[in-house]
């Protein structure tokens, strides 16, 4: 979650929000199949309010193995509720099992520099999971307001990870790709905004809350196939030097 996002949605919001509800089953999906360690060090870069921290420490993880790391903070902070520590910058000495980059390179100028960067503090054998925001067509306001640089296809995923040589694919997809439809409809409806005021991350009616949520679930099920649409594109990679 996004500290841009914050007006718009409080904690609890987002823990309940379908988006973020399917993105953390997307996530711990991954961490299974990468044989992440239920104790296994995970840092999460750029990691805003720490949502997925929470979400991560709620599932089982210790607090002790949970590190955010967001330049939107001026000091080290520790969460009062889960436990888990944010830094401004890396800390130093330490290195990670995991390491999240979700929805991060699409506000970083040099998007290459910070991957590079990440992968110094990731162990060897250890797991990268990465997702962007796909497609340029889908470009909006809520680019706009939260800043982006850019927005990618599998294939610019894919480019720009094959940049770092110690890391290798092991899987690159899209997801949301049931909702592409619905969402490219919505931000051609909305082409004409220029000055965005807030995020369109909002909460919604509980019955559409889980209906779209159960729309991912189904998706969940063939998403490692899915490199045609999606509103998000997805990679899980190894560190595979030393």
């Amino acid at each position: 979650m996004d500290i841009l996002e914050e007006g718009n949605l409080s904690t609890e919001d987002a823990l309940a929000h379908w988006y973020y509800r399917a993105k953390f089953g997307l996530l711990t999906r991954h961490l299974a199949s990468a044989k992440v360690a239920t104790a296994g060090a995970i840092a999460d870069v750029g990691c805003g309010l720490g949502l997925f921290l929470r979400m991560l420490k709620r599932a089982g993880r210790p607090a002790r193995a949970l590190t955010g790391v967001d330049i939107g903070f001026s000091e080290m902070r520790t969460d009062s509720e889960d436990g888990f520590t944010i830094h401004p910058t890396w800390p130093q000495g330490v290195s990670y099992e995991a390491i999240l980059m979700m929805d991060v390179l699409e506000h970083c100028p040099d998007d290459t520099a910070v991957l590079r960067d990440a992968t110094d503090h990731l162990k060897p054998g250890g797991t990268m999971f990465i997702t962007v925001p796909a497609f340029r067509a889908l470009w909006s306001a809520h680019d706009v307001f939260l800043k982006h640089c850019r927005r990618y296809d599998v294939r610019e995923l894919g480019d720009l990870i094959a940049r770092e040589p110690r890391l290798k694919i092991e899987s690159l997809h899209y997801f949301y790709g049931l909702l592409f439809p619905i969402a490219a409809l919505q931000r051609w409806l909305h082409r004409n905004v220029k000055d965005p005021k807030s995020s369109e991350m909002k909460m919604l009616p509980g019955p559409l809350n889980a209906l779209l949520l159960f729309v991912c679930r189904l998706e969940s099920v063939l998403m490692r196939f899915n490199r045609i649409a999606g509103l998000t594109v997805v990679a899980r990679c190894r560190r595979i030097d030393d």
